[in-house]
């Protein structure tokens, strides 16, 4: 039977980039020559920029739906911390589309918001696995590069706003249920937790 184990680690040792800019050759093994890679414009890397804080929104978004499962949707009386590890582990097995089912199965949304989740839904998907073969976006163009913002302007947009309607429905439901007075004051008078307040959000998602 074929041999399936990866050679010894000094057989196939790899040298990072970043890792000593003053690394030579040792051994007959020659440092990667990274020359060959072009340097990136203005414009290329703002659109890096703009992928690492778009994904920075997504996560903060479908955190956000998780605790409303956890807390709201599902009327959670057990606030231990055993019960946090064990949903937490249970949750990131769960991808973001079988997260919006279960809000869906047990929750009424408003026509406007269900949109916006389908929206925010697709337009992640794309973002995490076609970005960069899409003919529509790429960094090999200026063209190509302006519509990737553009996409990634749309996508942060909808992240945003489904993370503030779940978040509002979080502070909603701690007020609603005697908790809100009982968690720090730096936590009750965050700004954002504030605005969240006077917006009404929790209208937009009504639990059957």
């Amino acid at each position: 039977m074929r041999d399936k184990r990866l050679p010894d680690h000094d057989a196939i040792r790899i040298v990072k980039k970043h890792h000593d800019p003053r690394a030579k050759e040792e051994s007959g093994k020659a440092v990667w020559d990274y020359s060959i890679y072009p340097d990136l414009s203005p414009s290329q890397r703002k659109a890096f920029e703009d992928i690492g804080a778009t994904l920075y929104t997504i996560q903060m978004a479908e955190q956000a739906i998780k605790v409303a499962i956890k807390f709201i949707l599902h009327e959670t009386t057990d606030f231990s911390l055993d019960y946090f590890a064990g949903e937490n582990a249970a949750s990131a097995k769960r991808t973001l589309g079988q997260l919006l089912h279960e809000v869906r199965k047990t929750s009424d949304l408003h026509a406007q918001f269900d949109d916006i989740l389908d929206g925010f839904l697709q337009k992640r998907n794309v973002f995490v696995h076609e970005i960069f073969s899409s003919a529509d976006y790429g960094l090999e163009s200026e063209e190509k590069i302006q519509h990737l913002q553009a996409f990634l302007n749309d996508l942060q947009d909808d992240a945003w706003n489904v993370q503030n309607v779940f978040l509002g429905c979080l502070t909603h439901w701690l007020k609603a249920n005697g908790i809100w007075e009982h968690l720090p004051l730096s936590f009750r008078n965050n700004k954002h937790f504030v605005q969240l307040d006077r917006k009404g959000f929790h209208v937009l998602v009504r639990k059957k």
